[in-house]
């Protein structure tokens, strides 16, 4: 399941959530379940059309016809007695898939690749997963990036992306969300560009933000400390600002994704910075657009 190393060159839209895990409430319904259920439907385009209609032979990662496309279905790191699942998808696989991720496992995913012209797994390409920062059963980090460029180019791609992200978000009382670029999954591209990893940010992402893209989930804990819904509202860096149902803030930079550069990215910086984790980028992280500043900076000068 893992990308290659040449993967930062697409430009490869990816969403992600991340959400408390509690224990109680892991049956049907339950937020990672829904992920799975929500985001492989809805944003799985073609791809999604070529799995639903393959036989699952076709289907196993074994299948090295070039073009063909394979989808795996894997969930491990299960509690104890609880057998691990690692299958090719089918109708029947996918509800025991689905079945497999109540109690909440520490990794599940769908891996959906295509075989290039020497039969190996590569693009087009879509991942839906569910994964631990590795900081204690606390925390699940959602994550869905699909290949397919219409959903970063087009009206109707990026409208599918939010209203993906969004109905996931008001019911979970998230800590953080994005839509950006694939950088790393399931880091987030400031995390990518800091070198550091979610299981140094995750615990302590309710008093600060893994980060900031053209679409931002913030923890209610952290908006409020940035002045709430008219505090977001009046920093004018965004074009919509939101408050979740279940908890914490929606923040979209720009209508349009295309929009959202260097000058947008600088407004938002600016408004998250004293939340932000220290540090400058050391370096692109692919054609996500982050400021080339240490937030500690900024603060400084605005003192003096």
């Amino acid at each position: 399941m893992m990308r290659t190393g040449h993967d930062s060159e697409y430009r490869v839209p990816g969403v992600q959530l991340t959400i408390p895990v509690d224990g109680e409430d892991d049956g049907p319904g339950h937020p990672v379940r829904s992920w799975f259920e929500a985001g492989f439907p809805a944003l799985g385009g073609a791809l999604g059309t070529a799995v639903l209609t393959r036989a699952e032979h076709e289907l196993h990662r074994a299948n090295r016809t070039p073009g063909a496309v394979t989808a795996d279905l894997v969930v491990r790191e299960r509690p104890l007695g609880l057998p691990d699942l690692d299958v090719p998808y089918s109708a029947q696989s996918w509800q025991r898939f689905l079945d497999a991720l109540h109690p909440v496992p520490g990794l599940a995913a769908l891996d959906i690749q295509t075989n290039d012209d020497r039969g190996r797994p590569n693009w087009p390409s879509m991942q839906v997963c569910c994964s631990s920062p590795g900081v204690g059963d606390q925390w699940r980090l959602l994550t869905l990036d699909c290949s397919d460029p219409a959903l970063a180019d087009t009206d109707a791609g990026q409208q599918a992306l939010r209203v993906f992200l969004r109905s996931m978000a008001e019911t979970t009382n998230p800590s953080y969300g994005e839509i950006s670029f694939w950088s790393g999954l399931p880091r987030t591209a400031l995390e990518t560009g800091l070198a550091l990893l979610p299981r140094d940010i995750v615990p302590v992402s309710r008093q600060q933000a893994r980060g900031y893209a053209w679409v931002t989930i913030l923890a209610d804990e952290i908006g409020q400390r940035l002045g709430g819904l008219d505090g977001l509202r009046g920093s004018g860096a965004f074009a919509e600002v939101a408050r979740l149902a279940a908890g914490g803030f929606w923040l979209q930079a720009t209508p349009q994704w295309q929009e959202f550069g260097p000058a947008q990215a600088r407004r938002v910086f600016d408004v998250l910075a004293p939340v932000l984790p220290p540090g400058r980028p050391r370096h692109p992280v692919g054609p996500n657009v982050l400021v080339p500043e240490d937030p500690r900076d900024r603060d400084a000068r605005r003192r003096d």
